[in-house]
């Protein structure tokens, strides 16, 4: 394996530690690594299992960043679903719901 495609293979090693760490910020500091390493591949002549290994790792690397993802916009979705019901709703006149967050100007009274 060529120095670069070593390089390369070390980086994916390295972003699947972070991957599975959840280090998030860590990957932002690969992310000059992998750019001048992609430059370093290109028009490289590689044997077929060099190229394999990178495309295997590489692929295993997508689906932990998806992963990641996928449970960050899960995470997103569950905090708005508990800010949303934490505020209390009512319905106008014409069924459209309303928050009762005190800006429309009116009062909330409470009725014995």
């Amino acid at each position: 394996m060529d120095d670069a495609a070593e390089r390369a293979a070390a980086l994916l090693t390295e972003e699947r530690r972070l991957l599975l760490a959840g280090d998030l910020g860590g990957l932002a500091t690969l992310l000059p690594q992998k750019e001048a390493l992609a430059e370093a591949l290109r028009g490289m002549k590689m044997t077929v299992a060099d190229l394999e290994a990178l495309r295997r790792d590489t692929a295993r690397n997508r689906a932990l960043l998806d992963a990641a993802r996928n449970g960050l916009e899960a995470a997103r979705a569950r905090i708005d679903d508990i800010r949303e019901a934490s505020q209390p709703r009512t319905y106008s006149r014409r069924g459209e719901r309303r928050c009762l967050d005190g800006a429309s100007g009116g009062k909330l009274e409470r009725r014995a």
